[in-house]
This record gives structure tokens, sequence and C-alpha cells, in this order.
């Protein structure tokens, strides 16, 4: 069990005084792409003078205090999950399989999760659940009286037009099958998370349980309401979902202006045409040796230059400069880097998607579980993205082809042009903005409203509603 934790920088403000507002209640867990996104919004709402708790696991504690966020940690690890069972990120592909594995870990992590995350919420003003921890702060504030709205970074939201992502495909399916398959996905989310919501958070909060087909069919508008934080540019907002949606754009947790790269890593930068990039974030495999080797003599072949990423393992090569062509990091802000680029190959989480959208260059997209292969299909048909590649059984010779294929002047360009359009955005401008129109920000102090920044500038256009 991990122990409550909290770390205030000196300009946050002190929460549940007389003279500020109640805290707002992040609850984040997963891998970088799903913390990363989160501490963004907190950042843009603490901006905007509202004290901001990030309630996540232990192993994101530095990232949220460097934001300058208040942070509360709760059991759940997800690069402990993946290093010791890289047999989940090996056959996740399979929905059955990441289902049956994920359910019995997330129960095990529930059992505490009441208990830790309860003290959070006292005196909060708002709860913000997003992704696994979702029903987790549904659950809290039903039982401490405080406003609860998700946030996801995925659409989940049924409509006739789009598919789900678990049923993701090239072809397009009738309305009336793409509403049935949300309502088959409904019911595989709750299958996994029910032993972790009915079997622990709602009981120890003594809340009635969901019955047998879980929360997910709720019809209450306010309950209905969701904020996405990605760009509607890569994917347009269905014109069937209710009002109560709102596509903010991406929240973005840029650390370009802090970050201070080796400057054995400028120097290789400064020495030629710009490198492609190839890293896999909190991604691994049984394989990593094997597969690093791949994307090595991928490299060879292609005759680019390039950075390695090794992130939390699953590229395998000590950091620092392994000869004129390739060097090694084990991770820098994708706002810092992208721009550097010329090209990146990744694994398509959401966040490292967008990140290189955002800079403006061609990917090529290796996924390995979950949402991966349908944001890896979406770029495809946007032109800035070749077909993905099958990580079980890609060869060096396939990857060359697929970087150059992303190099070639039409990718370049439908990048260049999309780039110019996600930058375009202020996803959590708009997010402030949207959850002051739906009163789910308290007011500020006189003093706070006059010195905080407007919560988004005048030009940003609220995404509109059918």
């Amino acid at each position: 069990m991990s122990a409550t934790a909290l770390s205030v920088s000196a300009h946050t403000p002190a929460a549940n005084s007389d003279t500020t507002p109640g805290a707002i209640v992040i609850f984040t867990v997963g891998t970088q792409g799903d913390a990363r996104p989160c501490i963004g919004l907190g950042q843009a709402l603490h901006r905007a003078g509202y004290p901001v708790r990030i309630v996540t696991s232990e192993n994101f504690a530095p990232l949220v205090r460097e934001a300058g966020l208040e942070f509360y940690g709760i059991s759940a690890d997800f690069s402990d999950l993946l290093t010791n069972n890289p047999e989940t990120v090996d056959k996740a592909l399979n929905p059955w399989f990441l289902v049956q594995h994920t359910r019995a870990k997330f129960a095990e992590w529930a059992a505490t999760w009441a208990q830790e995350a309860r003290p959070v919420c006292k005196g909060a003003s708002l709860l913000i659940g997003t992704g696994i921890v979702t029903q987790l702060a549904k659950a809290l504030g039903e039982a401490e009286g405080v406003p609860f709205l998700q946030a996801h970074l995925q659409p989940f939201t049924p409509s006739r037009k789009l598919s789900p992502l678990s049923f993701w495909s090239k072809r397009e399916f009738p309305g009336w099958l793409n509403m049935a398959l949300f309502s088959v996905m409904k019911l595989l989310a709750w299958y996994t998370l029910k032993p972790a919501v009915n079997g622990a958070i709602r009981p120890q909060l003594k809340l009635p349980l969901f019955p047998w087909y879980g929360p997910f069919f709720d019809k209450d508008p306010e309950r209905m309401r969701v904020l996405y934080g990605y760009s509607r540019h890569i994917l347009p907002r269905p014109d069937d979902w209710p009002e109560q949606v709102c596509v903010t754009g991406s929240w973005f947790l840029d650390q370009a202006d802090e970050w201070q790269p080796p400057q054995s890593l400028t120097d290789f930068l400064a020495e030629g045409e710009k490198p492609i990039y190839i890293g896999f974030g909190s991604m691994l495999a049984n394989n990593a040796e094997a597969f690093t080797d791949i994307v090595v003599d991928a490299v060879r072949l292609s005759g680019r230059r390039a950075v390695l990423a090794t992130g939390w393992g699953g590229l395998r090569r000590d950091a620092g400069r392994m000869d004129d062509q390739i060097y090694v990091i084990e991770a820098a802000p994708h706002d810092w880097l992208f721009p550097r680029m010329a090209m990146a190959m990744h694994h398509g989480g959401a966040g490292t998607t967008v990140a290189a959208a955002r800079a403006g260059i061609p990917s090529v997209f290796v996924p390995f579980f979950g949402d991966q292969p349908f944001w890896a299909r979406r770029m495809n048909e946007l032109g800035t993205a070749p077909p993905a590649l099958d990580r079980r059984t890609v060869n060096a010779e396939q990857m060359a082809q697929a970087i150059n294929d992303a190099l070639q002047p039409q990718r370049i360009q439908a990048a260049r042009e999309l780039g110019e359009k996600i930058h375009a955005e202020n996803g959590t401008a708009t997010a402030v903005r949207t959850l002051g129109e739906w009163g789910l920000l308290p007011p500020l102090r006189d003093s706070d409203e006059a010195t905080a920044p407007a919560a988004a500038p005048a030009e940003l256009e609220l995404v509109q509603v059918a």
C-alpha cells in the first residue's frame, strides 16, 4: 500500500482556507501518456487560480511536484505491472486477454483506494476522474457530496458515426452496429472493473452497488457530461453526440523551457540533418533485446541518423552516442525533442501521437495495445503515417521501408499542415473555460480574479455541439 503523500510548491494556494476555493482533484492511473495530460490540465486550472490535487501512483510524484501541484498517492503502478508481467504487452492486442489479465490487478489495487483517496476529497469543489479511476472519483463524489466530472483522452461516448476503439476498423459499420458495439464495449469495461468497483470501492464507502450491467448505460444528462482531451483535427467530433460532450483539444504538459539536454546530444543534433526519433514510451515486452536489434538494423538500412529513446524498457541500449548515426537517450520532453526530429516511430499512445502531430512531423506506428491501433489507423487516414507495423512479426527491412515511406514529400506536407492546426488549439484553456460555463468551477475571490489569467483566450473557438 502506498502512503498518502503531499507536496505543495511555495506558490500553491492552500486548500480549504477562507480565502480560496476548495481544491479541484484530478484522478489518473496508468502510463506517462495517462498522467501527463492530466497534470497539464491541472496546471491550467492552477494558473487560473484554483488549488489542484493530483491523485495517482507514487512513480509520478516527481512529475506532479515539478508542475507545482499537490500530489496524493494511491496503490497502482503500471510501470511495475509491465516490468514484471511483460506478457501483458505481448498478448495485449487480444482484447479478451487484456480484460482477463487486468481485471484481477485492478481489483487488487482498488482494495485500498477508498481509504487512501477519501481524505483527499475533504472540502474539494470538483472531482475529475479519468481512465480506470473514473469510478473511484465518481464514488468519492457521491460519498462526500462533491460534484464529479469524467474526462478522457479517447472517445467513449456512443455514436452511430464512430466505431468503438476496441472494434475500430477501416471499413465503415452501419449506425445500428456501431451502437450495438458500444454496448458490448460498455459491458466488457464493466466486466473488467466490477470486482474493483462493486467488490471494493462502493462497499467501503457504503454506497449501493451497481446492477449487473454496470454504470455505463446511465442517461442522466448531468452524468453524461465529459471533457475529451484530444484534437478535433485528428478525430472530428461526431455530430450525434449529446451537447454535454466537449472535445477541447489536447492537454499538454510542456517542459521544453526547463529541460537541459546533455551536451553530447546537442552536439549530435548539430552534426547533420535532422534525425528520426524511435521510442516506445512506457511499453515493455519479453523480446525487448531482439526488438532493439531490429530497430538498430532498420536505422542502418534506412541510412538515416536516429535518436533512440529507451523509455521504460521497450528498447535496450546504454544511453549516449552509439556512433555517428545513432544516439540513445532514456527520455526527453516531446515538446523539446520532436521539433528537432524529421519523423517519429512510436507505439501510438494518444499523447505521443499528438505530440508528433503538433511538431508537424510524420509518424511510423508500431502499436502494442489499447487505443494505439486506433490512432495509427487514424493518422494513416490523415496521410501523416504509413500503415502500422505489426510488432510481433516486423523485420528490419519492413521497418526501414516504413521509415522511408513516412518521409515522402506528401506525408511531410500533410504532417506540417496538421501541426499548424493543432498549434492553433489550446485544449487546456478551452477545458477551463468549459468547466466555468458548466458551473463546475467555484468563484474566485476578487483579488484572484484580478490576477488570474483568463480561462481561455478570446480567439479560441469552443467546439460546437450538435
